[in-house]
């Protein structure tokens, strides 16, 4: 479902690296993703960034507001983006104007709460082949949500934040890529990642065993050592 925005509305423009909210910052907005994608985030008193989530077309940023007043993590746009900006104090009175707006924020948030538990079945995984094979298949779930091709993925994060997010060390995170290449899963050009095999992927991502360690002794291979 799409949302339905009231035409008075402002959109706000971020291009590539901009925040779009500060972690503890008082919030004045909430913010529906319109175009682009942002990656989410908190910061640890020693400046660990530490990757919570990653939000795409039609994802609502700030919602938790409502209850605490500020904003729980910093959101950046990974690519140039766009996000339809809607007034904290006026939200009660646009979701009771525009019904269709109500009933779509009630959608995506029920999307959003359905991600959470897709995190912690990632994250239950203890081998990072399976963990990654876990995102890569959420990442194409997220590409049809888009309208766009399931097989190719065009990795906006790098994967240092891919580390982050799934709990593991970069060059953890190549090494299982170059595991996926080598059982046929997938082929990695730069940051696209083509599915190649979704059967063996689903079958990687069932598995509670590493198929790490022959990559660990070969090292990441040249495609990996994008940052």
């Amino acid at each position: 479902m799409s949302l339905s925005m009231p035409d008075a509305l402002s959109v706000h423009r971020l291009p590539r690296g901009t925040t779009l909210t500060h972690e503890g910052g008082r919030a004045a907005f909430v913010y529906v993703v319109q175009a682009g994608s942002l990656k989410c985030f908190r910061s640890s008193e020693d400046g660990y960034e530490n990757v919570v989530g990653f939000a795409w077309k039609r994802d609502v940023i700030g919602l938790e507001a409502l209850g605490t007043g500020c904003y729980a993590f910093s959101a950046v746009a990974l690519e140039d983006s766009r996000a339809v900006v809607l007034p904290l104090r006026e939200l009660a009175e646009l979701r009771r104007r525009v019904p269709a707006l109500d009933s779509a924020l009630h959608t995506r948030v029920a999307h959003q709460l359905v991600r959470v538990g897709e995190l912690a079945e990632v994250m239950a995984a203890l081998s990072a082949d399976t963990r990654l094979a876990r995102f890569v298949l959420q990442l194409s779930m997220r590409m049809a949500e888009r309208g766009l091709s399931p097989r190719r993925i065009l990795l906006r994060m790098t994967r240092r934040d891919i580390a982050k997010y799934l709990g593991l060390a970069h060059e953890t995170i190549s090494r299982s890529f170059g595991v996926l290449v080598r059982r046929g899963c997938v082929r990695v050009t730069q940051r696209e990642v083509e599915i190649v095999d979704f059967d063996a992927l689903k079958q990687l991502a069932r598995s509670t065993r590493a198929f790490g360690d022959e990559t660990a002794a070969a090292g990441p291979p040249h495609w990996a050592r994008v940052a």
